[in-house]
């Protein structure tokens, strides 16, 4: 098969990809939930994209071919366009799924007018058809949308490191961790970004059919991702929308709150399945945010680290007093749904293996 060929048929597929599931963003029902209108939004928004996408490769399959030295300009100015559009919009989705706070959304659609301009200025540039128009038009497009991607990639990874830090503040398990696919698509569309300023500079066939064939699967993987988003979010709600919370004072001090505390561990309420930060400020007449400060001031660390030392010392205790019980019935006494999440976080304090350390201090004790 002719490179040009096989360049036709990717670059074919590359389209038609985005819009079957554009297509399939406008059919597929959205669960009626008040907190996912955004993403309700956000989806209708993206299925127009998705269509737009794939009919404009479309268009770039027939105008690559034969194409003038004015044409060339031309492809050159729309790619930039095209791709500085999409670093916003796939910045701007994947922010939001991860923190929908309305100071984000509106911080977002500032960084519109700069994308919007520069579009504009392009569509002038075809009207006047100047040569040194295009050379200007060309060099601070291509360094505005080379800032875009370095200021966006700050953004999205400081968005991510609140998200992160919200989660391991409030959830005792491995939560955070759902949404991880946000962090792939986004250092994937980077990457794509990135792409499109190599395909600018190095205008091969062979370049062409490797970026195809990775905006087909990045399109595709987003797709399933983004369409099964509701069914994290329902998990995630307390961290992705904060509802606000009651201000609720407690009646002791800091003093009484520890010996609470105490009480609470000594009941083993750390053992409870899926326990959140909510349910133990509730059990200690407390409010969240005065319980998750205690908790970082006087042990150091945020509330899912120290759920899980206690979970991990009292299953050291569990396993040199019942040596015969397995490590699913510990894990499964401790509140872990699963025997993975607890060899991960026994791990993660002790620098070895529950089955490793449980063996070298059965011996030790018998």
């Amino acid at each position: 098969m002719k490179i040009d060929t096989l360049y036709t048929s990717v670059s074919f597929i590359n389209s038609i990809v985005p819009i079957l599931f554009g297509l399939l963003f406008l059919m597929l029902s959205i669960p009626d939930c008040p907190e996912l209108q955004l993403y309700k939004r956000s989806r209708k928004a993206m299925s127009w994209i998705y269509i737009s996408i794939g009919l404009i490769t479309l268009g770039e399959i027939f105008s690559k071919r034969h194409c003038s030295s004015g044409e060339h300009v031309l492809i050159i100015k729309s790619t930039l366009a095209i791709a500085s559009f999409q670093a916003f919009l796939f910045t701007y989705i994947c922010i939001l799924l991860i923190n929908s706070s309305p100071i984000i959304r509106k911080r977002l659609d500032f960084h519109l007018i700069p994308i919007i301009s520069f579009f504009l200025l392009v569509i002038l540039s075809v009207i006047i058809k100047n040569n040194l128009f295009d050379k200007i038009i060309i060099a601070s497009y291509t360094a505005f949308y080379t800032y875009q991607l370095i200021y966006y990639t700050h953004r999205f990874l400081s968005q991510e490191k609140e998200y992160r830090n919200k989660a391991e503040n409030y959830f005792s398990g491995d939560e955070a961790s759902r949404l991880h696919w946000v962090r792939t698509v986004f250092l994937s569309a980077l990457s794509i970004g990135i792409g499109a300023l190599f395909l600018i500079i190095f205008p091969y066939d062979w370049c062409n059919i490797i970026f195809s064939i990775t905006c087909i699967i990045f399109y595709f993987f987003f797709a399933i991702k983004f369409l099964n988003y509701p069914q994290e979010f329902y998990v995630l709600r307390p961290i992705i929308v904060p509802a606000l919370e009651p201000n609720k004072v407690s009646s002791f001090n800091g003093f009484d709150l520890s010996l609470k505390i105490n009480q609470w561990i000594n009941d083993k309420g750390y053992t409870a399945h899926g326990v959140t930060i909510i349910n133990v400020a509730k059990i200690l007449n407390t409010n969240r945010t005065y319980l998750s400060s205690h908790i970082n001031s006087q042990t150091g660390m945020n509330f899912n680290m120290w759920i899980n030392q206690l979970r991990i010392q009292e299953s050291q205790r569990l396993m040199i007093e019942y040596p015969e019980k397995s490590l699913s019935f510990i894990a499964e006494k401790l509140g872990y749904s699963e025997i993975s999440s607890f060899s991960r976080q026994f791990l993660k304090f002790t620098g070895t293996s529950p089955s490793v350390w449980k063996k070298s201090n059965s011996q030790a004790y018998s």
